[in-house]
């Protein structure tokens, strides 16, 4: 090493240990005065002396730095990778990180170390859930009465009750729907008004207002829905004070069913939508600006003009059939007929009913939900509603209420003529070849079939194999009367109901061909083919599986028979099989008389008086001592002597014989017109007229027959009486025949009560 190195260095050496406590940078920012100064005086004094040129003091400063630090020594060995920290849902997998790594399992707060390629849990973090805090109090109603306010809680705990109060002291606030309008607000001012205080204090009515602050005006919006649904494109008229010119004005809801009213003023508005009314009330107040008031109305259309009974639905839509309650026990609704009719073409409506209080059923009898109706082209149909009595009294309805039913009817595609009920089929080939139609399995054919020879209730079926034939009243098909399969029946038509002559059947087939074909006949008891009567005098003739029933008697004597029915029994007698001419007629209970020949066949049908199952009856002798003046058989006899007949309780009808018994032609009649009273000039002759108080003139010799009639439901009571006056040469009446205004010493005819 040179000298000046060696120099160098040990100035170094020197320095170093002096500025040590400083650090390197404090000695050089010394200055050349300092004592390092002197330090370089040193060197530069050693290196004169070594005969060695000095550096200047910054020279000497800086490879004074440079000498302090070494050279740059060999790169040291690597040191271990530090851990590193994973995280996922669930465990690691075994691909996952490197050895030494750590993992937190998000789900579990479970800790992995990763070892040997190995995760292992070395704990959890998460603790365990502390415990569930104690529900908090709230308060659940708070009332006043009386002066007092109960406070309850959530938790059913003992109310507080504060009493502090007197009547004067706190009284509800409540504030009458008007509002008073005292200076009417405009676009750009506000306006004043009041409300009334309705509530009471010490039992008077409150005396003092609440003034209102009534912002400016800008809109008013009305949104009109049924279900939550919009009524779209509907005239909806508005009337009101000062709001449009006229005070009347029509607009038309948008497709979210709302309209705008620019301008408005306070007030009341009245709401019409033509063709319709608006159930419950239609006057709505209107308070404040840009005010939105949603009206969920419930409309039926309009009356036809029968007494708010009929109305006319000719397209789909919702609507409400009113119920008016009538009074009753138990309370009832009166039936209400919505018509449905079609356009041009054939038109089907779908009809339900959101019907919270009881069973609406259609004029078929069918309980109305999903009920479909299919009308012809250009034609109608009815359909009615009524309530069911006991629902509506359980619902807490009475006499007097209205319940609104509410009809939601949609088109659907019209059936084909035969698929259903309302477009059947003609079926009048039945009896005249009968019927063979292709169809589906289980698709039913509707057909109707007119009865064209009433006079025969039976009709004998021939049905084909796999044929299933169903009869019903005329497409009424709530009840099905009769089914029948493959093979040959006897079916009673007429009783379905009798009153009938037109029948609906429908028919299907599980072979694919519907094949069905009859006959009318006249079945064994019916009018057509009536039985022998040969239950024997005196003795009862009863049937409890009928409710009519024909037979066929014939006399073998030529004299009265009585014919003594039961309570609920009516019968009639015909003298022919054909025309069936009536001879007799006894209505329910009543004993009667036939004038019956030897050998003649007479018919007779026994009916239930309520068209009901079960007759009964009594053929038997003519009893002289109780059935003379029960017919024209056996009439009571009166003579010129006859004055008055009168009637405790006349509870049957009696018939009667008048003979002239005197020498001279006589006028014979009944003044009192208040009893059905009937004459005729023979008995075996049809009644001719009925008696008032014209005379009727009689020679010596000559009759004339007389029915009193009564019923049982109306007992006549009273006095007939008989006027009976001698008629001269000239035709006059000359009076003094028995029967005149003077009646003394006659003796009154039995009437026959008992």
């Amino acid at each position: 090493m040179k000298k000046k190195t060696k120099l160098l260095l040990a100035v170094l050496s020197a320095t170093a240990v002096t500025c040590g406590a400083f650090g390197i940078a404090a000695c050089s920012g010394d200055t050349a005065s300092g004592k390092y100064y002197d330090m370089y005086q040193a060197y530069v004094a050693e290196a004169e002396a070594d005969g060695q040129e000095a550096l200047d003091y910054d020279a000497w400063l800086d490879s004074v730095l440079n000498a302090a630090k070494g050279e740059k020594g060999d790169q040291g060995v690597a040191g271990k990778d530090g851990a590193t920290w994973l995280s996922g849902d669930g465990a690691p997998a075994a691909t996952d990180g490197e050895n030494g790594d750590f993992y937190l399992d998000k789900t579990t707060f479970t800790v992995y170390n990763k070892a040997a390629g190995t995760w292992v849990s070395v704990g959890v973090i998460k603790g365990a859930s502390g415990a569930n805090g104690t529900n908090g109090v709230g308060i659940d109603d708070i009332t006043y009465e009386d002066g007092t306010i109960t406070i309850t809680y959530t938790d059913a705990s003992e109310p507080t009750v504060i009493t502090v109060f007197t009547e004067e002291q706190l009284h509800k606030h409540t504030y009458s729907d008007d509002i008073y309008v005292l200076i009417q607000p405009t676009e750009t001012t506000e306006g004043l008004g009041y409300k009334k205080c309705d509530g009471t204090i010490g039992g008077s009515a409150c005396e003092h207002i609440e003034l209102l602050i009534l912002p400016k005006l800008t809109s008013f919006e009305i949104t009109f829905t049924y279900n939550d649904e919009p009524l779209a494109s509907t005239d909806v008229t508005l009337t009101g004070e000062g709001i449009f010119e006229g005070g009347t004005a029509t607009l038309t809801t948008d497709e979210s069913g709302k309209i705008t009213v620019d301008p408005l003023a306070v007030g009341n508005y009245t709401i019409s939508i033509p063709g319709y009314e608006i159930l419950g009330g239609s006057t709505y107040n209107v308070y404040y600006g840009s005010q939105n008031l949603t009206l969920g109305l419930p409309l039926h259309a309009e009356s036809d003009g029968w007494g708010g009974y009929t109305y006319s639905v000719s397209a789909a839509g919702t609507y409400v059939v009113p119920i008016t309650i009538q009074p009753g026990d138990p309370a009832y609704g009166e039936v209400k007929t919505v018509v449905f009719k079609a356009g041009d073409a054939n038109t089907a409506f779908e009809i339900t009913c959101d019907d919270p209080f009881s069973t609406i059923t259609d004029s078929k009898g069918n309980t109305l939900e999903n009920n479909t109706v299919n009308i012809k082209a250009s034609s109608a149909k009815d359909v009615q509603f009524s309530v069911n009595d006991s629902a509506i009294t359980l619902g807490g309805y009475t006499a007097g209420d209205t319940v609104y039913y509410i009809v939601n009817v949609e088109s659907v595609a019209a059936a084909a003529d035969g698929t259903v009920a309302d477009f059947p089929l003609d079926g009048s080939a039945l009896t005249t070849g009968g019927i063979t139609k292709t169809v589906e399995d289980d698709s039913w054919v509707y057909y109707t079939w007119m009865d064209m020879d009433g006079t025969k209730k039976g009709l004998r079926l021939t049905v084909g194999e796999g044929t299933i034939v169903e009869f019903s009243t005329i497409q009424n098909w709530a009840t099905v009367n009769q089914t029948v399969t493959a093979g040959t029946h006897e079916l009673t038509i007429n009783d379905w109901p009798s009153s009938l002559t037109s029948y609906a059947f429908r028919a299907k087939s599980t072979s694919g061909t519907i094949s069905v074909s009859g006959e009318q006949f006249s079945p064994l008891g019916e009018k057509g083919n009536p039985v022998e009567l040969t239950t024997a005098l005196g003795s009862e003739t009863s049937n409890t599986e009928k409710s009519e029933y024909y037979y066929k008697w014939t006399a073998p004597e030529t004299k009265p028979y009585a014919f003594e029915l039961a309570t609920g029994t009516t019968l009639v007698i015909y003298s022919d099989i054909d025309c069936y001419t009536e001879i007799l007629n006894l209505g329910d209970g009543a004993t009667g008389l036939l004038a019956a020949e030897e050998g003649i066949t007479y018919y007779i049908k026994v009916s239930n008086a309520m068209m009901m199952n079960g007759y009964a009856f009594t053929l038997r002798d003519f009893d002289a001592a109780t059935d003379t003046g029960l017919g024209a058989a056996a009439p009571i006899d009166l003579n010129n002597d006859s004055a008055d007949l009168t009637f405790e309780a006349l509870d049957h009808t009696l018939y009667y014989k008048f003979t002239n018994t005197g020498a001279n032609k006589v006028a014979f009649s009944i003044t009192d017109t208040n009893y059905m009273v009937y004459y005729y000039s023979d008995a075996s002759c049809s009644w001719e007229s009925q008696i008032y108080s014209t005379p009727i003139e009689l020679e010596a010799g000559e009759s004339v027959y007389v029915k009193v009639e009564a019923y049982a439901y109306n007992p006549f009571t009273g006095t007939l009486e008989l006027v009976i006056n001698e008629v001269n040469a000239g035709g006059e009446t000359v009076g003094g025949g028995a029967g005149d205004d003077d009646t003394s010493g006659s003796t009154p005819i039995d009437p026959k009560l008992n």
